[in-house]
């Protein structure tokens, strides 16, 4: 990849990870959740007293999937807000943050109606920056049937349609961040001919060896339920450095990078349905027909969601 141009930077953790009092404190701010509890605490308190030399062997589990959860957070936000800060000295504008299970995609309409839209969500605050105005989302939806039908080729990347629309065009001109949705595709393989039929002429690489060609079955698009949290695409030139800062603080989310990333997608999602999701502090979405572009996440198969030392990862989960 860096011979066809492309800038790859490796960091490790002391370029960027505190230590000491400061790494202790910033993992305290990180709770286990009900998965880890699945994991290790339950399992423990199931078996404790059936055999002490076992029960030791629990617990320890139990505290070290706490640790290693609790470590993750704190990586991820401080490589998060390295990484921002960085990109925009550099003088970058567009940067989205996403996993290596995770690519980007353009969100043209359902060609069979498959959406949910969310209707019912409504803007906090009035909607403060003009997301619905009424020509602004017709605009965007009429662009969302001009998109590509697919990446690759001339004119055919996100780049190419930023150019494309113009600079005043919505919402390059007027979101500094946008929280894009999640598809999610499951770990159910496409038949070979269906996987066969998507492919180039003369493309020589093993079908099974690409997720996204391999999987091809998701989720109905839209549905907070099975889709979740979306990520966040921002324009690092339009941001002053200090907001990338909050980041690191209790309350920063690498699914909403920046406090505007949730002001500029202010809806509440009050018809989740799920107990965990809804009621006084229902989640904040983008609904699927008021953005260029998705996110599609993919689980693939147990061997690669099994490879990452993640204690919320398991078959039981």
């Amino acid at each position: 990849w860096r011979e066809m141009g492309m800038r790859i930077d490796v960091l490790s953790d002391a370029d960027f990870m505190p230590e000491g009092e400061e790494l202790k404190e910033k993992m305290s701010r990180h709770l286990p959740k009900k998965m880890l509890e699945k994991r290790g605490e339950r399992k423990f308190e199931k078996n404790r007293k059936k055999n002490k030399k076992e029960d030791a062997k629990l617990l320890a589990e139990a505290k070290e999937d706490v640790r290693i959860f609790q470590m993750h957070r704190v990586r991820q936000r401080e490589f998060l807000q390295k990484c921002l800060i960085d990109f925009k000295k550099r003088g970058y504008t567009w940067t989205i943050s996403i996993d290596t299970d995770e690519y980007i995609a353009f969100n043209r309409p359902d060609k069979n109606g498959n959406e949910h839209a969310y209707t019912s969500a409504e803007a906090e605050n009035r909607d403060p920056f003009g997301i619905l105005d009424e020509d602004r989302l017709k605009s965007i939806a009429d662009a969302r049937h001009k998109l590509p039908l697919k990446f690759g080729g001339r004119g055919q990347t996100v780049a190419d349609i930023i150019i494309s629309m113009g600079p005043n065009a919505a919402p390059w001109n007027d979101e500094l961040c946008m929280t894009l949705p999640r598809l999610f595709f499951g770990s159910v393989e496409s038949e070979r001919k269906e996987i066969n039929s998507q492919y180039p002429p003369n493309f020589n690489i093993d079908e099974k060896s690409l997720d996204t060609m391999r999987y091809r079955t998701h989720a109905t698009k839209g549905i907070f339920q099975h889709n979740l949290y979306g990520k966040s695409i921002v324009d690092v030139s339009r941001i002053a450095k200090s907001q990338f800062m909050t980041l690191t603080q209790p309350k920063g989310n690498v699914h909403f990078l920046v406090k505007y990333c949730k002001r500029a997608r202010p809806f509440l999602c009050s018809d989740c349905g799920d107990k965990g999701f809804a009621g006084k502090n229902p989640p904040k979405i983008t609904p699927i027909n008021i953005t260029l572009l998705r996110i599609h996440h993919y689980l693939g198969s147990w061997e690669s969601y099994n490879a990452r030392d993640d204690p919320r990862r398991s078959k039981e989960v």
